[in-house]
């Protein structure tokens, strides 16, 4: 799970993270490591969305070819992942420790809903890029969720970690993701958003009825859920009609 870059001069924060079986945690090393090649980035340069991480030797389109390129090939291995958004004029009166720590709770509360789904477990790596919204995540493996003031248990997840993006590329692939899906739900007007939002929807988990998706509390995560505000209750609404517009017409498709 990973937290992209942030701004406040934009709508949305974003968080979220892969959801990957064993093989493709392997087929996204493999894949990033010939790319890293490819690009003659040394051991200390990372892969991530934002084009402040390219090096000078890098040109700009062969950045972003190699991002598109990252997107592809978690479309081709059927990668899905879960994203938690809240608009920021809701989440501007907490601390940052506070915004992480809830986003990251909602993303486990879906994980482990998704895994009692498929009867199955799992294990949550954490991405922490800076200190100042570092979270505790050492309770909760024995104590769980702490919601409404009652701990809420996830025994389908076995284990936590941290890591960075420098030390799985499964992480530098989350990057990459979750940086293009806040672009394209911030900026959705713009042309880069045009081309990549079909390809990020297609890889945010959901569900299926009668030909039509549903992603709302499976792969997108909008908090809070009952919102007052008439333009930001607009704006959630038509985010997630988009998406499931998306994800709608590439069933219809097949």
């Amino acid at each position: 799970m990973r937290i992209p870059q942030q701004t406040l001069e934009v709508e949305f924060f974003i968080y979220g993270g892969l959801v990957l079986t064993d093989e493709q945690v392997i087929a996204i090393h493999s894949f990033m490591s010939e790319l890293r090649r490819d690009l003659g980035l040394r051991p200390d340069q990372s892969v991530k969305f934002s084009s402040h991480a390219r090096p000078e030797h890098v040109r700009f389109e062969d950045w972003t070819a190699a991002k598109r390129a990252i997107l592809q090939e978690l479309l081709r291995l059927e990668v899905r992942f879960m994203a938690y958004a809240v608009h920021h004029s809701i989440a501007a009166g907490q601390s940052v420790q506070r915004r992480n720590e809830f986003a990251l709770n909602t993303i486990l509360w879906g994980f482990h809903k998704l895994l009692e789904e498929v009867q199955d477990h799992g294990m949550v790596t954490v991405d922490e890029p800076d200190l100042e919204g570092r979270i505790v995540i050492g309770n909760l493996l024995n104590r769980g969720l702490e919601i409404d003031g009652r701990e809420v248990r996830l025994p389908r997840i076995v284990s936590y970690g941290r890591s960075h993006v420098d030390w799985t590329h499964c992480l530098s692939a989350c990057d990459v993701l979750l940086g293009s899906f806040r672009y394209c739900v911030n900026h959705p007007d713009r042309a880069a958003s045009a081309e990549m939002f079909p390809v990020v929807a297609r890889l945010l988990h959901h569900r299926e009825r009668d030909g039509v998706a549903y992603i709302r509390e499976h792969g997108l995560f909008l908090r809070p859920l009952q919102v007052r505000v008439d333009g930001i209750r607009r704006r959630y609404d038509n985010l997630t009609r988009n998406l499931e517009t998306l994800l709608s017409e590439r069933q219809a498709n097949r």
